[in-house]
């Protein structure tokens, strides 16, 4: 069954008998069935506080209220997919966060990476700044500083070290 506009012009809708549901805008077919749901073949617009619901309990929600858009999950862990993350400022010109599989998950400030992660463990672009202890806690760790590691702090599990194998010791 199929129907049209006054004018016999345009198709407005499609019914198939043990089969298909079409509904059509301007002659392009917008929403379908079939055997596997429902297909929407162009946006969907909802108004502030409209609540995509999904599950039984409607306990997964995306929704805009008007003055934040909102994912809500409230059972078990919410799971985002992809072998490559990245989250980007409104207007995509901007990188937050990135993430890779079996790579790197970077942090940014104003567009510039200052923290990643790596196979032997952090880069930090900048500053650490600590408002508690820098904990090394297995002995024989060393804090290394300079381009050559000329300076060495560490603990061997009896005695503390302060080792300079470069120029003078200055304290």
């Amino acid at each position: 069954v199929e129907i049209h506009n006054k004018a016999n012009s345009e198709v407005m809708a499609k019914f198939t008998e043990n089969g298909a549901a079409e509904l059509y805008y301007d002659n392009t077919v917008h929403l379908a069935t079939d055997a596997n749901g429902i297909h929407v073949t162009t946006n969907v617009h909802m108004n502030d506080n409209g609540v995509l619901e999904l599950g039984t309990g409607s306990d997964f929600q995306l929704y805009h209220n008007g003055s934040h858009s909102v994912i809500s999950n409230t059972t078990g862990t919410l799971f985002t997919l992809a072998d490559n993350l990245s989250f980007k400022n409104n207007a995509n010109n901007e990188t937050l966060i990135t993430a890779a599989a079996n790579g790197a998950v970077e942090l940014y400030y104003d567009n510039s990476k200052k923290f990643e992660t790596t196979s032997y463990g952090i880069d930090v672009t900048g500053s650490v700044h600590s408002n508690g202890d820098l904990l090394l806690n297995d002995d024989n760790q060393k804090i290394l500083i300079g381009g050559g590691n000329d300076l060495q702090i560490y603990h061997d599990g009896s005695h503390s070290y302060i080792k300079n194998t470069t120029g003078h010791l200055r304290i």
